[in-house]
């Protein structure tokens, strides 16, 4: 059984994989009226809200991440060495297929309100194995939200970010113009722009004709700049996907999610585990970030705790970050009030070494001590990987 579900947890990840594959693909990016391709490489994705509500998280109090199109996130517990017993999907709507209302200045300067709501807006779904009653472990899922009300803004000084991203885009108005250029030639000595021009002259007095004709040269004007070939994006696109990104300023996020288990595998046995809302807010500065939680859960029977109730979690976290953007050290404490009578109160204290792989890849390890009557015990000892799939960023930017 275990290992059908690895193979499992493996086809999905696969298949995530493929999706975003996909989605890069239909996107593409208006510099300077060539269409070209730019994807921001973001280091760094909240987990999923399932997470948390299945306990199976490595961190309590989220750092208020940057938009994803898709994440995948594999949980594995250092006492069980499951790799793909918890797996997480992460989708971003706002970024799927391209943006054509937001440059990129303004993407550098952060949002608040609704703007930072639409632009961080995700959905995600988690599964995980709890071991809830006695037997085998229970199938557990969560559905979960969350979005930002504000985002802070790109940290211009970081790692040379404001040169590195002007000689990008000067790289960039240097090749559009290149291809402006070559497509304006191209039509002039196309035989079929000339007859169409010449019909346009001749038929100038008739609307309907000049809108046909309008069409057909609008058509063929296309044809000409993909026969261009232009496969090389100058290496500008690419540098602007790459930029190293921080934020700074205040930051907060709200999420909230619905985990639920299905006893002896059984679809029909169905039973809420838990629920709950949640904010995390705090300031994020050049070294780091200091973050505090506020969340409501609501607990049934099969936590552990023997009561159907509520329960209030307040805590903080203090983040510290290489100049280099590599590695990530920080500490949390978190308690969670029992609301209702039976509901006894419990405390989770946890440190997490966070280092940046690669471009777009996370390896994180934990230790500590989880909250009491959690199903994965409160030995707190998880590695976790996290790939980010992002899809192609549709930007704009007057150059």
């Amino acid at each position: 059984m275990r290992r059908i579900r690895r193979f499992a947890a493996v086809g999905v990840y696969l298949a995530a994989y493929l999706t975003s594959l996909a989605l890069s693909s239909g996107a593409h990016a208006q510099v300077g009226g060539v269409d070209t391709t730019v994807t921001v490489d973001v280091l760094r994705v909240p987990d999923a809200p399932g997470f948390i509500l299945l306990g199976g998280a490595p961190s309590a109090v989220e750092r208020p991440g940057t938009v994803q199109a898709l994440a995948v996130s594999l949980i594995s517990s250092a006492a069980d060495g499951g790799l793909l017993d918890e797996f997480a999907v992460q989708v971003s709507p706002f970024w799927l297929g391209g943006i054509p209302d937001l440059d990129y200045a303004s993407y550098e300067d952060g949002a608040t309100g609704f703007e930072a709501f639409r632009r961080t807006f995700s959905v995600s779904a988690a599964t995980s194995r709890l071991e809830l009653m006695e037997g085998d472990p229970t199938t557990a899922i969560a559905l979960g939200g969350r979005f930002s009300l504000a985002t802070g803004g790109i940290d211009q000084d970081y790692d040379n970010y404001g040169a590195r991203r002007d000689s990008a885009f000067a790289a960039l108005a240097r090749f559009n113009a290149d291809v402006t250029t070559r497509h304006q030639e191209a039509m002039r000595n196309d035989a079929e722009i000339q007859r169409l021009d010449s019909l346009r002259r001749e038929f100038a007095a008739d609307p309907e004709k000049l809108q046909e004709i309008a069409q057909s040269r609008q058509k063929r004007t296309a044809e000409l700049l993909r026969e261009l070939k232009i496969e090389d994006k100058a290496g500008a696109a690419e540098a602007i996907g790459s930029l190293p990104e921080r934020r700074l300023g205040f930051v907060a996020d709200v999420a909230g999610g619905w985990s639920a288990v299905f006893p002896r595998d059984d679809f029909d046995s169905i039973e809420t585990y838990r629920w709950g809302a949640w904010m995390t807010a705090g300031y994020a500065g050049r070294s780091g970030s200091v973050l505090g939680v506020v969340r409501y859960l609501r607990e049934g029977e099969l936590v552990g705790s023997g009561v159907d109730g509520s329960a209030l979690d307040l805590g903080g976290r203090l983040i510290w970050d290489a100049s280099n953007g590599k590695l990530s050290l920080s500490g949390e404490g978190v308690y969670r009030l029992g609301i209702e009578d039976g509901m006894d109160d419990r405390y989770r204290v946890a440190g997490e070494v966070t280092y940046a792989a690669a471009p777009n890849r996370n390896i994180s390890l934990t230790l500590g001590r989880d909250f009491e009557g959690e199903a994965t015990g409160n030995v707190l000892a998880l590695l976790r990987l996290v790939a980010n799939f992002g899809s192609s960023l549709q930007t704009s930017r007057e150059g």
